[in-house]
Order: structure tokens, then C-alpha cells, then sequence
């Protein structure tokens, strides 16, 4: 968890000044829920694409399996959502997708997933 924590925090720093390139605006984002959306997306990649996410993400810096970094996610939003601390802080990952679709059964455990099916296509 602790080296998970630390790649999201640089994936956090590099996204940051990417967005303020050029930019003297405000900039306001929440880089573990861009970070747990993204491994969601990533644990359905294959190939090059898992491959650049990985890099993007500074996941390849970790090392281990895929699994490792969903088990990670999992220990990590467990953690900032336990009870008892003195702070009240919520995640709430959704996952839409088209009904037809089977999503990977590890993706509602490792993120606390509610998923809703809904019908794509002609809008019947």
C-alpha cells in the first residue's frame, strides 16, 4: 500500500504540472479518484495500451502483478474510508456500462464498485 500511496502521489505532481503548463488559473482536481478511476480502466487494458497506462500512471514502478495494484487500490480506499477516524471522507466509484457487458468480477470487490447495466444503442 505504502508504494502504491507513493505513485499516486507522483502520478498526482506529474498531472498537476501538466495542467498548469501555460495556465495561471486555479486548478482543482482529486488525484486518487483520477487515479482509481484509471486503474479501472487499466485493469481491462492489454498490450501496449496497459503497457503506456502503466507508465502514465507510474505503476511500472511498482513492479508485481496487475492484481497487485488492484489488491493495493483495494487495501488503500479501505483505509481512508474506515470508520472511527477523525475525519468523514467518502469514495464512491460507479462503473456504467452496457448491459450486454461483463465487467471483471474483481473490479467490484478491489473498488467498492456499484455497477449499473444500461441499455446503448437506438435509445429504445
Amino acid at each position: 500500500m505504502d508504494a502504491l500511496s507513493e505513485v499516486t502521489g507522483i502520478f498526482a505532481l506529474n498531472l498537476l504540472k501538466k495542467l498548469g503548463e501555460n495556465n495561471s488559473n486555479n486548478i482543482l482536481f482529486s488525484p486518487m479518484s483520477m487515479s482509481s478511476a484509471l486503474a479501472m480502466v487499466f485493469m481491462g487494458a492489454k498490450g501496449n495500451t496497459a503497457a503506456q497506462m502503466s507508465q502514465a500512471l507510474s505503476f511500472s514502478k511498482i513492479g508485481g502483478e496487475d492484481g497487485d495494484i488492484h489488491q493495493g487500490f483495494q487495501s488503500l480506499l479501505t483505509e481512508i474510508n474506515r470508520t472511527g477516524t477523525l475525519y468523514l471522507l467518502r469514495t464512491a466509484n460507479r462503473l456504467f456500462g452496457e448491459k450486454s457487458y461483463d465487467f471483471l468480477s474483481v473490479s467490484h470487490t478491489c473498488f467498492s464498485l456499484e455497477k449499473i447495466k444500461i441499455v446503448m444503442g437506438d435509445g429504445q
